[in-house]
């Protein structure tokens, strides 16, 4: 595995995301108490930027369509 460096941790607060761009893939970086999580910045219904959600706890939700997922794991737990 390749570990790319692209921003500080003080950047990235508890209960907060930052998008990312490594080579031609977007990235939503999320910090949950402390431990960043990583996933495609891409909602899987219609593609809106997920580093753009509310973060609550370990779940993500879509300001587009509200659908959620888990961030630690990238699971979609509720697509309305």
């Amino acid at each position: 595995m390749n570990f790319v460096e692209t921003c500080s941790l003080q950047e990235i607060t508890p209960g907060t995301s930052r998008p990312i761009r490594i080579g031609t893939t977007d990235i939503a970086l999320f910090n949950v108490e402390g431990t960043i999580y990583a996933l495609e910045n891409s909602c899987p219904h219609a593609g809106a930027a997920l580093s753009n959600g509310n973060l609550c706890g370990k779940v993500v939700t879509c300001r587009s369509h509200g659908w959620r997922s888990d961030v630690t794991n990238g699971q979609l737990l509720v697509a309305p």
